[in-house]
């Protein structure tokens, strides 16, 4: 009687503490992108030919959304008066019943949504996944990664693939992004 009820504490023990223990980034998955949080400006430069990179600044602005459970990322590219030469948002949210992401991007000069593929999380701290972005076609492809991720700073990078995969340029487009 007495093992019965001890087991008995133990185990509503066990439940309170599982149930009152705030999320982390071990049970809740967007945590791996909160680096994402806050306010951005940024330098990049794209490869424009084979020896040269067109350069541009920006800004990139994140924030939790929907509770906490997705983040929100607004990103823009300014051309040489100031205008925006790329502009969209970027969704990420863990679905925990089919344990998968989804991710995607909006692009908001050319209004379509694009999906992005799953996040590696490897063990150099680098996050990387495959997308498509506007203006690419089918054999086109991105492989895009996070790296350098620092508490107030971090960088983006794409590689891109002409034959969906195959063959890869490396280092298409560097991104450098400090916190303001």
């Amino acid at each position: 009687m007495i093992q019965s009820k001890f087991k008995t504490i133990c185990l509503v023990t066990l439940l309170l503490t599982i149930c009152s223990t705030p999320l982390t980034a071990q049970t809740n998955p967007i945590e791996k992108f909160s680096f994402l949080i806050g306010d951005f400006v940024f330098k990049g430069k794209t490869l424009s030919s084979p020896d040269t990179y067109s350069e541009y600044t920006g800004v990139w602005s994140g924030k939790y959304a929907l509770d906490g459970t997705a983040i929100v990322e607004e990103f823009k590219i300014h051309g040489p008066q100031g205008q925006p030469v790329f502009f969209g948002m970027t969704t990420r949210a863990f679905n925990q019943k089919e344990n998968k992401w989804v991710m995607g991007y909006f692009d908001a000069l050319n209004p379509a949504w694009y999906p992005l593929g799953d996040p590696v999380f490897q063990d150099d701290g680098r996050i990387t996944f495959f997308g498509r972005f506007p203006g690419m076609n089918e054999n086109q492809k991105l492989r895009i990664s996070f790296f350098d991720i620092a508490m107030d700073s971090f960088k983006w990078k794409s590689d891109i693939s002409m034959d969906n995969g195959e063959t890869w340029i490396e280092d298409y487009t560097i991104i450098e992004v400090v916190r303001k």
